[in-house]
């Protein structure tokens, strides 16, 4: 439980660090420091890049990686919509119809950060980053965070934090070379001692790992707590709640599904000799693999019953908001609004489930959110019904039809009859315009069955 204000709690730590790097700033420059940054990360489109999360991440680190914790995510364009409306900033950067980042050298010349970005940022040419290249986020909160700290920090306490904000590009293999290698041997051809360089180089891999310390949570609710806090962020429509299409929503919920099988523990967390120490970072992938295998069959059975919807639409009428098929969350005032699920009837005979994963289709993730319910209870008897080997099944079934291989009817065709005709009905009973529509569609599908 926070003891005071977020935005006091930044002001508390920008105080920490500049006093345990025994500078000398004013009352009003913190503020000022402090108030810059609180505006950034307060968009209300961030759901989990937050206030809170810079303040999680960097409670308890020496005073650099403190600054560098504050400011690593000052910039998150694709989820802000903008870049941050600052005077200095406007003079650096533009974007241009495709939107693509473009930086003005003149304008910039006698930053301290765009000196040597291109040797510490070495992903990105001269003069242009794409906005959704990765490190783009990292690379601005760093020119950013220079700009701002450069007037009070040495020149290797600058390039310490630099380092460490590009050291938050997350998900890149270890492999052949890891980027901490990289960096090191950029940061010596800076002309610092290997001395400094290891201290930098340390404080990235430490900030890097906290930065995604969610998925080693000993708590897979609280991970998977976390990770639905970044659907709003990826897509900005989910903010309307119940007033989003099926398909936005299926679309959604089979990118995080996609991302998730995409991850692998080696790219979320890394070492740099022997920091952290080898057990220590197995232990941390270890915990991320558990995690990852528990949230990636929750989504599955969230995407395959976002997928049935889906195609139930389209073939009764076309896309629909997901209230007009399923009801709207029952978290308004006006007493209770009848869901979908309320006509489903009870599965006495679940087939083989792994217990975590109902528990949180059936139950619900820990805490609530604004845009969807806490427990998926449709996705829930999906589940029940097809078991967790009946979902797996329906893989290459899937993935025809989400490459638009085959028709939302043939799609529908691969299921079970009973649990179509449960779905259909209980579907029906809220979208009540589609009723007739709906039947025919259940009566084709009957049709379709007795033929094969």
């Amino acid at each position: 439980m926070l003891k005071n204000s977020p935005i006091h709690l930044l002001i508390e730590r920008f105080v920490y660090a500049f006093e345990g790097l025994d500078i000398d700033i004013s009352d009003i420059a913190i503020e000022q420091l402090s108030l810059s940054l609180y505006a950034a990360l307060e968009n209300p489109k961030r759901d989990f890049h937050n206030t809170l999360h810079v303040l999680d991440i960097s409670k308890g680190l020496s005073p650099i990686s403190t600054l560098a914790a504050l400011y690593h995510d000052f910039v998150y364009w694709q989820v802000d919509g903008a870049l941050p409306a600052l005077d200095f900033f406007e003079t650096w950067v533009s974007i241009d119809t495709d939107k693509r980042f473009h930086f003005y050298k003149a304008a910039h010349s006698q930053s301290p950060f765009f000196e040597h970005y291109d040797a510490i940022f070495a992903i990105f040419d001269m003069l242009e980053v794409t906005p959704f290249g990765k490190g783009t986020n990292e690379f601005l909160s760093a020119a950013i965070a220079v700009h701002y700290l450069a007037p009070y920090l040495e020149k290797v306490d600058l390039y310490s934090i630099m380092s460490s904000i590009e050291a938050t590009i997350p998900f890149r293999l270890p492999a052949p070379v890891s980027s901490y290698e990289l960096l090191e041997s950029r940061l010596l051809n800076l002309g610092l001692s290997l001395a400094q360089v290891e201290v930098c180089v340390h404080r990235a891999v430490e900030l890097a790992n906290r930065d995604v310390a969610n998925f080693a949570s000993p708590d897979v609710g609280l991970f998977l707590d976390n990770t639905w806090k970044l659907l709003p962020e990826m897509h900005d429509f989910i903010i309307k709640s119940g007033s989003y299409l099926v398909s936005e929503y299926e679309g959604a919920v089979s990118q995080m599904y996609n991302f998730l099988n995409f991850v692998q523990p080696e790219m979320i967390f890394h070492n740099y000799k022997n920091n952290p120490p080898t057990d220590e970072l197995q232990a941390l992938r270890n915990q991320a693999a558990a995690n990852l295998a528990i949230a990636k069959d929750y989504l599955e059975a969230k995407r395959i019953t976002m997928l049935l919807l889906r195609a139930i639409a389209e073939e009764s009428g076309g896309d629909a908001p997901i209230s007009f098929f399923l009801g709207d969350v029952r978290y308004y005032n006006l007493g209770v609004i009848p869901r979908a699920e309320d006509y489903l009837p009870p599965i006495t005979k679940p087939m083989q489930t792994d217990h975590k994963v109902l528990h949180f289709l059936d139950k619900g993730r820990i805490k609530d959110t604004h845009f969807d319910l806490k427990n998926s209870p449709l996705a829930a008897f999906v589940y029940k019904f097809l078991g967790q080997e009946g979902v797996r099944a329906q893989r290459k079934n899937i993935e025809l039809f989400s490459s638009k291989n085959i028709t939302s009817f043939v799609f529908l065709s691969h299921f079970p009859p009973l649990l179509l005709r449960h779905l259909i009905y209980a579907i029906s009973k809220i979208a009540v315009v589609r009723h007739k529509r709906l039947m025919e569609l259940w009566k084709a599908l009957q049709q379709a069955t007795l033929k094969k």
